[in-house]
């Protein structure tokens, strides 16, 4: 008897709703417990194989997972009963990019990039990915149209400065774009080595070094790049700043004993 009840109340659990389990996907999505989202998602399509808005986040899921191909077979299905949402847009034409589907791409994010309507985030993101498709000039508006939104995002500017470079640009317009950056945002280490980094190469020892004198090992010692820690060293060194060359040379030995140091 107690066996059968157990049974009985175990049926008698609703089962959720289409709206709830989407918003319950989404929430999985959120805390990226992919498994679960793709569980709740199987549960939606299976109720209605055309169901848009669970396409559409399933593609969502793939695209995180970095599984591109089925990102973009879920985003092409969603679209065909829903308008796919600013975000899922640039999510497939980065996925189609990814893929090497790269003139599907370029032509889906040279649109995007005029889109002054997406947000200055997703408007980076078309960046990136016109990047990938070798369209540098390309990401150059998309950061500019994201400029216009929101002049005091930092990371546009250092996104410009990386674009410009490789579009060619003098050193100077690359130099001018970060140094608004660093403006933006002077507590930024990045942008602070970036730029150091680059001045050093072309032998601008004290310009290079006026942009880093005052980081404290505190933050140094937080430095995960080594190729940026030895740049700082040699320039520390040539400062007769033993405190900070000290400070990378144990940054160092500790990156390479742990075996965790990369390239940025």
């Amino acid at each position: 008897m107690m066996v059968k009840l157990a049974t009985q109340r175990t049926n008698s659990v609703p089962k959720l709703s289409r709206y709830k389990q989407l918003a319950a996907a989404r929430h999985a999505v959120n805390a990226r417990n992919f498994r679960a989202a793709k569980a709740l998602l199987k549960a939606c399509v299976m109720q209605n194989r055309e169901d848009g808005r669970a396409w559409e986040l399933f593609g969502r899921v793939h695209y995180l997972s970095a599984n591109y191909p089925l990102a973009i077979s879920a985003f092409e299905r969603a679209s065909l009963a829903v308008t796919l949402s600013d975000e899922s847009q640039v999510s497939l034409a980065s996925a189609y990019a990814r893929s090497g589907q790269f003139e599907l791409a370029t032509d889906m994010l040279s649109k995007l990039a005029e889109n002054q309507e997406l947000s200055a985030p997703l408007l980076l993101d078309v960046a990136i990915s016109l990047d990938l498709v070798d369209r540098p000039d390309l990401s150059m508006t998309a950061c500019r149209n994201a400029a216009k939104q929101s002049p005091e995002h930092a990371q546009i500017y250092y996104d410009l400065a990386y674009y410009s470079e490789r579009c060619g640009y003098p050193k100077t317009t690359t130099e001018r774009m970060v140094r608004k950056a660093i403006r933006r945002d002077p507590g930024n280490l990045r942008y602070r080595i970036g730029l150091a980094s680059s001045l050093f190469k072309q032998d601008r020892f004290d310009d290079a070094y006026e942009l880093v004198q005052e980081l404290p090992a505190s933050k140094i010692v937080t430095l995960s790049c080594s190729g940026c820690l030895e740049q700082l060293e040699v320039l520390f060194r040539r400062a007769n700043d033993e405190s900070r060359v000290i400070a990378c040379r144990q940054r160092l030995v500790e990156l390479r004993l742990r075996g965790c140091g990369f390239e940025c």
